[in-house]
């Protein structure tokens, strides 16, 4: 892991992209260090593929639309395609985890929040060319909206 370079997700946080340095072609391994009280990257989110997290120390804490899970040292928990949750180390301690993604480099990352311009359900974060979410487009599918606490607010893009 020495030779994955760390990306800075806080203040006193790191993750670490792991699929490059292994050799891993099929699946996205990203490691995370979360001090206490921050979060995963990306806020309140769904990919349109899997998602799962094993946590290797601590304990996080994922806020999904129906509700908190907590997963602790040694434990996992996967996310369904297109299931919203938002990840953060609610606990006095370092969390250490790894985040896995299938297939890698999924485009479709979708938030619940309601497009001000033509009122969908939901937005899809759309891709700079680096991987970095610079903004977010509308999709089409509907979804039941509830109330969504924890969106950061985001940057639209006409469609």
């Amino acid at each position: 892991m020495s030779n994955a370079e760390s990306h800075v997700v806080g203040e006193d946080s790191a993750s670490r992209r792991l699929s490059e340095p292994l050799g891993a072609t099929n699946i996205a391994l990203n490691h995370y260090r979360l001090a206490p009280g921050e979060g995963f990257p990306g806020g309140l989110h769904a990919h349109m593929d899997q998602e799962g997290v094993f946590v290797l120390e601590g304990e996080a804490t994922f806020e999904t639309l129906d509700g908190e899970v907590t997963v602790g040292e040694r434990e996992a928990i996967r996310f369904a395609p297109g299931e919203f949750q938002s990840g953060k180390n609610n606990s006095n301690s370092e969390l250490t985890a790894v985040a896995m993604g299938a297939p890698p480099g999924t485009d479709n990352i979708q938030i619940p929040v309601m497009c001000p311009n033509c009122e969908h359900d939901t937005l899809r974060f759309q891709m700079r060319d680096d991987n970095s979410r610079s903004s977010v487009q509308t999709v089409t599918q509907s979804m039941s909206r509830k109330t969504v606490p924890s969106v950061a607010t985001p940057t639209y893009v006409s469609h």
